[in-house]
């Protein structure tokens, strides 16, 4: 019974190690880089994103599969009956056939190849027949090569060209989406430690009304200072708690915000590593450089070029076919009826009863109605993509040089607030000193408590918003991490 008991309290200690170990593991810190691989792993538009990048590599291979080679059979049975020749039995004729083909299409040529190797038993009881039954083969060989419309494979060519083009733009859409994630959690990771901060803030000014309230009690005890200033600063330390319930808010809502672009459900614990951002060092940005960046590797404009890109290919293509179809065709074939296949057989393989044929087709459209108007509407959406380009370039340009006018005047803010921090640090510290002598008083120490931490919170502020601003440049630039 002892042995049992002791047993059960080491699988039960087991147990409860498992279980805290589990929510231990549950319960994580995240950094900035986990927060944006999972948000780039749960983002739906992600996502669809990649779909969007299978789909167009399928649509590629289905145009691609056109110039695959085609095998083709038929076998077939045939009975026909007519009374022309002979009103009273009538004509009786059966015909059994098999039909083997293989045809295949160029892209880089256009041309089309088809090799036909076709037979067929006759069997019937007319007496107009040589052989009967007679045994027919033929081995066909033919090719067909455009002259005019797709030339060399000219429109082909250019299909899948169009295809490949149509896969890149799905490939920078992924790139621009991430890009566009990236910067939202970035932004709202900052939040969350700008938030962090002022807590941190409320709390030492919280702590220093404290501290000096306690001075001011022992110091009331001495009668060197009246009921009223332990008052006031009573009412201070009530004021700044209810800011630090504000300032605890306020973090909350900025974790629930980035959990949100993270998709992590509100139930589960998590928890957030505050970035460190390092001693703040910058160095100007000159708006030329960042402008000619953006200009060449932003996803936005590159994938307007692919659409450009796209309607060039596509005008030459609906030009191309308002010419006429001249096709050059060439033909060679061998074969031979007779009694037996074996006869047949060896007629082709010896080249008895070859034929042969040379000749052009051609094939007009008159009017080019449906050519002209499929022209026209390819060159006005080109036109359209250019004008969109140019647009959005005026745009980027634009954004890129006032985000970079507002990131070097937020580094001069930053070395401001720093300075007006520490300045207010050493005034506090000033003004400590003389209310210790007696030489001022409770009201202008508290104001200046206030005014060191409404100093470090516009310092943490203005660090926030600089890195903001670097962040968006980034995502204007096609840099995001």
């Amino acid at each position: 019974m002892m042995l049992s008991k002791k047993y059960f309290f080491i699988a039960l200690s087991f147990l409860f190690t498992f279980c805290l170990e589990a929510t231990c593991e549950e319960i994580q810190t995240l950094t900035l880089q986990d927060c944006i691989e999972l948000s780039i792993k749960n983002n739906f538009q992600i996502k669809k994103s990649n779909y969007d990048i299978l789909s167009a590599r399928e649509e590629t291979l289905q145009i691609k599969s056109q110039y695959e080679p085609m095998v083709s059979f038929q076998v077939g049975k045939t009975d026909i009956r007519t009374s022309d020749v002979n009103p009273i039995l009538g004509t009786v004729t059966k015909k059994e056939t098999l039909n083997v083909g293989l045809d295949k299409k160029f892209y880089y040529t256009g041309g089309m190849v088809s090799l036909d190797w076709e037979n067929e038993k006759d069997d019937s009881n007319s007496i107009f027949k040589s052989f009967n039954p007679s045994y027919d083969s033929n081995i066909t060989f033919s090719y067909t090569q455009p002259l005019l419309k797709n030339f060399a494979g000219y429109n082909d060519r250019r299909t899948i060209k169009m295809s490949k083009l149509s896969e890149d733009i799905a490939d920078l859409s992924l790139i621009l989406r991430k890009n566009v994630l990236v910067n939202q959690v970035e932004k709202e990771y900052l939040s969350l430690n700008f938030a962090k901060e002022n807590l941190n803030t409320q709390k030492a000014s919280l702590e220093r009304a404290k501290k000096l309230l306690s001075i001011n009690k022992k110091k009331l005890e001495d009668g060197l200072l009246e009921e009223v200033d332990i008052i006031a600063t009573e009412a201070a330390i009530t004021i700044r708690e209810a800011s630090i319930l504000l300032a605890e808010d306020s973090v909350e809502d900025a974790k629930d915000s980035l959990k949100r672009i993270i998709g992590i459900t509100n139930e589960k614990e998590c928890s957030f590593a505050t970035e460190t951002l390092g001693e703040f060092e910058h160095k100007k940005i000159n708006e030329e450089e960042t402008v000619k960046k953006a200009t060449s590797q932003s996803p936005d404009l590159k994938i307007i070029e692919k659409s450009i890109e796209i309607n060039s290919f596509d005008t030459l293509i609906k030009r191309n076919e308002r010419l006429p179809s001249l096709d050059l065709v060439g033909q060679y074939g061998l074969g031979n009826i007779s009694q037996k296949w074996g006869d047949n057989y060896s007629a082709i393989t010896s080249g008895d009863n070859p034929t042969w044929y040379l000749g052009l087709s051609l094939n007009i459209f008159p009017l080019r109605r449906l050519a002209s108007s499929a022209l026209k509407q390819s060159e006005y959406a080109q036109k359209k993509n250019i004008a969109d380009f140019e647009d959005l370039k005026l745009s980027v340009i634009a954004e890129c040089k006032g985000i970079t006018r507002r990131i070097n005047t937020q580094a001069l803010y930053v070395n401001a607030a720093l300075k007006s921090f520490k300045l207010q640090e050493k005034k506090l510290s000033l003004e400590e000193i003389k209310f210790n002598q007696g030489r001022s008083s409770i009201q202008w120490l508290l104001a200046y408590q206030d005014d060191l931490s409404n100093a470090e919170i516009e310092y943490h502020k203005a660090l926030t918003d600089y890195y903001k601003a670097k962040a968006d440049l980034a995502l204007v630039t096609g840099e995001a991490r």
